[in-house]
């Protein structure tokens, strides 16, 4: 700013150096004066000549100005604001607006050289007033020439982007918004080769190809919409045809019940689209094929633990199978069979397992009952058969006496539990039940005697002795 002004102050010395030589240069004729008549007294006191004014009583008159001294005015304030001017680089940022004040110039420059003074200051006015208008329109300039520059670069128009943007930054130069630009405009032409060619491989179906063109432009310049705009729209599609493969891979291979591969290729998809409607409807169908498949395979392990009548095992595959389809006819029909057979199982083994205690009647009843509805299983396998024939054999064994050899001394008096009193023997042979029975020995004098008789049916059990021998 200082060096503006010192600037500035330097041409007003030239140029009032210059009017002075003008006027004092030898072979300058002397300007004509002007006669001025005696001054006419006013009425008003104040145009009256003051006391000690001249002797020969006439007013002195002052030296009339040169006549383009008011040219040679403007010219100077002219020269000052173009020197201004240049010093904020309005060649470079003025525009034609600039052309039209300095064209006023010349023209100002050309009247004063055919020596029409008055027209040459009022053009030199004129034009230091636009200058004047144009350097302190700089601020609105400047945002028309980025908002321009702006507007250049989102049509693709290089040429015009780098002339606003410069036009910006000859105004102000530390401008960051109007650098960015200008860098921005020049990379413009190779980011519109790219798109071009980018458009050029895709009507080719070069999809990757283009995409890559398209990747590199929006590299080049991230905020060029159109680079962004491309390669979002092929990526798009790209993304859309490998979606449409990979359903169509699924409902092939779940066609064909190929689950693992179907399940592969939705995966794939919906790592394209996680939420598009045909992924969610997928899931489901390959759910249902899964649990179909699922199914089919509890039925057929369930048939082979049917056929090997392992009924605990056939359960829980059922209860395997409904928990998946509470209504899967097999698991419903087979849970109940298994239930059935698994307690008719049980029950016999029970009984098997247990035999005196069938010399009781309750017991024996439910023995009874358990055989004929074993035998009432049309389809029973080799377990339940054997089952059956174990059953009804311990059953004829349980009911079917078997004789006993008892002995004592004659004077102890016998006593067996659940048959009866037998009194005093020597010897006595008797008929019993398979089962456990507690006999009784007593005598006076002498200590009772408690013993078991096991009878178990299948041979008959040796003489049993029974007597008091311990005195009291």
């Amino acid at each position: 700013m200082f060096l503006l002004l010192l600037v500035v102050f330097t041409l007003f010395i030239l140029v009032d150096l210059a009017i002075l030589a003008y006027w004092l240069l030898p072979d300058r004729e002397p300007p004509q004066e002007i006669p001025v008549e005696s001054p006419v007294r006013s009425s008003d006191p104040a145009r009256e000549e003051p006391a000690g004014s001249s002797s020969s009583g006439q007013v002195e008159q002052e030296k009339p100005p040169p006549a383009d001294a008011g040219l040679q005015a403007a010219r100077t304030a002219w020269l000052a604001m173009k020197a201004e001017a240049e010093a904020a680089d309005v060649g470079v940022w003025g525009g034609r607006e600039y052309e039209a004040v300095t064209l006023q110039a010349a023209e100002a420059d050309a009247r004063a050289r055919a020596g029409n003074h008055d027209a040459a200051a009022q053009e030199y006015t004129a034009a230091a007033t636009g200058l004047e208008h144009l350097l302190s329109a700089r601020a609105v300039l400047f945002r028309q020439a980025v908002e321009q520059g702006g507007q250049a670069l989102a049509d693709g128009r290089a040429d015009e982007a780098r002339a606003m943007f410069t036009r910006a930054l000859a105004i102000d130069p530390s401008d960051a918004a109007a650098r960015h630009g200008l860098e921005r405009a020049a990379s413009l032409d190779r980011v519109l080769a790219l798109l071009r060619e980018g458009a050029r491989l895709e009507q080719q179906k070069e999809s990757r190809q283009a995409l890559a063109c398209y990747g590199r432009a929006e590299q080049l310049d991230p905020e060029y919409a159109p680079a962004r705009r491309a390669r979002q729209r092929l990526e798009g599609q790209l993304r859309d045809e490998h979606f449409r493969r990979a359903m169509g891979r699924f409902f092939t291979a779940l066609d064909q019940d190929k689950l693992e591969g179907a399940a592969t290729a939705l995966d794939e998809a919906a790592g394209i689209r996680a939420d598009d409607p045909a992924v969610r409807e997928g899931r489901k169908a390959l759910r249902a094929a899964q649990e179909k498949r699922t199914l089919a395979a509890l039925a057929r392990r369930f048939t082979r633990l049917v056929r090997a009548e392992k009924w605990q095992q056939a359960l829980a595959v059922c209860d395997q199978a409904l928990a998946i389809s509470p209504g899967v006819a097999f698991a419903v029909a087979g849970r109940s069979l298994a239930a059935e057979r698994l307690a008719l199982m049980q029950a016999m083994e029970r009984i098997l397992a247990h035999p005196l205690r069938l010399q009781e009647d309750g017991p024996l009843a439910e023995a009874r009952q358990t055989l004929a509805v074993a035998r009432t299983q049309t389809d029973a396998g080799p377990r339940l058969r054997a089952g059956i024939a174990d059953l009804a054999a311990l059953l004829t064994r349980a009911t079917t006496p078997v004789p006993v050899t008892l002995r004592s001394d004659g004077r102890t008096s016998v006593v067996i539990y659940l048959v009866g009193r037998l009194g005093r023997f020597m010897e006595k042979r008797i008929q019993l039940r398979p089962g456990r029975y507690t006999v009784v020995g007593s005598r006076p004098g002498f200590r009772d005697v408690r013993r078991t008789l096991v009878v178990n049916g299948e041979q008959p059990p040796p003489s049993f002795l029974i007597l008091c021998e311990e005195p009291i």
